[in-house]
């Protein structure tokens, strides 16, 4: 059931309200890139509405930025 599927990229809603709840709420472990405990809390203050406040998040949460 988990192996050979085919996925269709423009299928995914990137506006899914149940999935920007799930981030806002900081109840990420296990999802790559915004599991870490800095990336929750970060998350769970900013509470990104959309895709791109996302890839702002991950852009700005490097070790440059954040000093």
């Amino acid at each position: 059931k988990r192996y050979n599927k085919d996925i269709i990229w423009e299928a995914i809603d990137v506006n899914d309200a149940k999935v920007y709840k799930t981030i806002q709420s900081g109840n990420t472990l296990g999802i790559f890139q915004i599991e870490s405990g800095g990336m929750q809390n970060l998350n769970a203050r900013l509470k990104p509405e959309r895709f791109e406040d996302i890839i702002a998040v991950l852009a700005l949460y490097r070790p440059g930025p954040m000093e």
